[in-house]
């Protein structure tokens, strides 16, 4: 079925490229594999839309083959998105459906230069199977049903196809609901999978994760039978994660290395790069299923690969997990978006490695656009420039976490008046770069569950240099115990 329209306007010729036609009806939507099931074939929600020509010509196809039925909602969207004309017929049109429409003015900036950004309610997901791999669920339908009590049953709400790489996206279904979830066929099994609503609404970022395949119930309920002979002498890798799991116990599936603080911009962590910061899944064979817990402190480092929405819209993500800052979401020398952004943010706003001078330090201090600094002793010209940074910082109740360099941030940290946060990272000490001869100057012990620096009391700075750079061969001589972390230090 075909349907073609004209736009037209009450005050004559318009040049009406960049506008839409859009139709939102509900069609048949079988699960491949499963087409015979009654219950797997339903009426559910669908859209499609067709952009206008400079005249106002348009066309839009509709599938037969899916018996697409009422209402049919129509509407006429500006190159904004705005609506403005629309319309709903119980049947689809027999005729030409033509549209008069007054065209709107262009939007004005907002007057206010602090008023935040608003993000499109635009649902984007990810469909993996338990071994985080989307080499299975490329191509596949996703149904969405959703109840708003309790006790009712479960009404279809939106359905999706993922992309080759299980990707999938869509409008987000609006309204309150008591439970989602989604339904798939994989190997000719209807899987329903939980989805995790976050005050009462399906979010706007969904991770479904596949049960293992001796997980995955059968159609009516009964568990699917094993051909395979069981070896149980034989040592077996754990199965993945229920869905139910994943969804209602994050904190058990969100692991690292250990000690006070959580740091995951090391090398190897993350097999799989998704937009849903709940999960993460690992290669770290030292991993073991630990948990954050409540006393351990989680910071992101975005190394300024974000824009402002970008990060508006991740900090509505992220917020819910208590965050101890977000690191450098922006170009490190946007002084306007980070006073913007500091002033809308619920997480703390952390940056300073690259920033060089004291009068940039305060200029971002004055700006009221940072809440942590983070000065880098070599970067900013040494020991001087750098107190005096921190003493900006002091006056103005602003925090300090030196960048990297623990064998020499942390001496210096010893002589502040207020604890700090060193940082202690993977192949960013003299030590693990193999350019010390000796010991380090630092100790980092962690013997009481507590993180603790203290100095080793050697002269001066107590820096032993290697004779020869590069050294023949790297020997790691940083402090003990430090394994990729941040270390909150205390002087007690």
């Amino acid at each position: 079925m075909k349907v073609r329209g004209k736009l037209t306007s009450p005050t004559g010729a318009f040049d009406f490229s960049g506008y839409r036609v859009r139709v939102r009806f509900r069609q048949l939507a079988p699960l491949p594999g499963l087409e015979g099931d009654p219950e797997a074939t339903l009426m559910g929600p669908a859209e499609t839309s067709a952009a206008t020509n400079a005249s106002g010509d348009y066309e839009i196809s509709l599938d037969d083959a899916l018996k697409p039925g009422g209402p049919f909602e129509w509407a006429v969207l500006a190159p904004d998105g705005r609506v403005v004309e629309s319309i709903t017929f119980d049947q689809a049109p027999t005729a030409d459906l033509d549209f008069r429409v007054r065209p709107l003015e262009p939007p004005q900036p907002a007057t206010e230069p602090d008023s935040r950004p608003t993000a499109a309610q635009r649902l984007v997901g990810r469909l993996l199977d338990h071994l985080g791999k989307s080499s299975t669920t490329g191509d596949v339908t996703i149904v969405m049903f959703g109840k708003a009590v309790a006790a009712d049953p479960f009404s279809p709400l939106a359905v999706f196809r993922t992309d080759p790489q299980g990707y999938f996206s869509g409008e987000r279904p609006d309204g309150k609901f008591a439970e989602v979830v989604a339904r798939v066929a994989i190997d000719g099994q209807l899987v329903e999978l939980p989805i995790r609503l976050i005050d009462s609404q399906v979010p706007l970022r969904v991770l479904l994760v596949l049960p293992a395949p001796e997980q995955r119930p059968a159609s009516d309920g009964a568990a699917a039978p094993h051909d395979a002979p069981c070896d149980c002498d034989k040592p077996k890798p754990p199965l993945g994660a229920s869905p139910e799991d994943v969804v209602n116990a994050v904190g058990t599936y969100t692991s690292d290395l250990g000690g006070a603080c959580v740091q995951f911009t090391t090398p190897n962590r993350s097999i799989d790069e998704f937009t849903y910061y709940a999960l993460i899944r690992t290669t770290d064979p030292d991993i073991k299923g630990l948990t954050l817990g409540p006393d351990r402190k989680l910071m992101i480092d975005a190394n300024q690969r974000w824009d402002l929405p970008a990060t508006f819209r991740a900090l509505d993500v992220l917020a819910e997990f208590g965050l101890e800052w977000l690191e450098e979401p922006l170009r490190a020398d946007d002084l306007w978006a980070y006073r913007r952004l500091r002033k809308h943010s619920p997480v703390p706003i952390a940056l300073g490695e690259n920033l060089h001078t004291i009068y940039r330090f305060r200029d971002f201090i004055e700006a009221e656009a940072v809440d942590i600094i983070q000065p880098n002793i070599i970067r900013v010209g040494g020991i001087t420039p750098f107190r005096r940074i921190v003493e900006l910082a002091r006056t103005h109740s602003i925090r300090v976490a030196p960048h990297l360099l623990p064998e020499l941030s942390g001496q210096l940290a010893l002589t502040l008046a207020e604890p700090v946060s060193v940082e202690d990272v993977e192949d960013a000490s003299f030590g693990q770069l193999g350019i010390l001869a000796g010991p380090s100057p630092v100790r980092i012990s962690n013997t009481t569950g507590t993180i603790r620096l203290s100095s080793a009391g050697l002269p001066g700075l107590g820096f032993e240099f290697a004779g020869a750079w590069p050294p023949t061969q790297a020997t790691d001589t940083s402090a003990p115990e430090s394994k990729g972390n941040r270390i909150e230090y205390s002087n007690s």
